[in-house]
């Protein structure tokens, strides 16, 4: 029964195709590319800048008894979607 709408939708809409019914598909399709493009950029900056931290991690060594200063370097706030501590700009 949906089918039967949905084809009934459809052939009435595709006689508009070509007079205009192309440009929200254009602009959808757009759209798409550009947050798609955006997220899987987003993904390789993250997984490169957890390489860099994990790197950095093993490469600092840690003082015995942290003064003041870096004890309250780590009290910050920061919005991530990682599961790491905190981002390398500001480790």
């Amino acid at each position: 029964m949906f089918g039967l709408i949905e084809i009934a939708f459809l052939s009435a809409n595709s006689v508009k195709f070509f007079d205009g019914g192309w440009f929200p598909l254009v602009v959808g399709a757009v759209i798409f590319i550009v947050m798609t493009t955006w997220a899987t950029g987003r993904r390789l900056v993250r997984v490169s800048m957890e390489k860099k931290l994990t790197h950095s991690r093993n490469a600092v060594r840690q003082p015995q008894t942290p003064s003041a200063h870096q004890r309250a370097w780590h009290r910050h706030f920061h919005d991530t979607t990682a599961a790491r501590p905190s981002p390398c700009c500001i480790v």
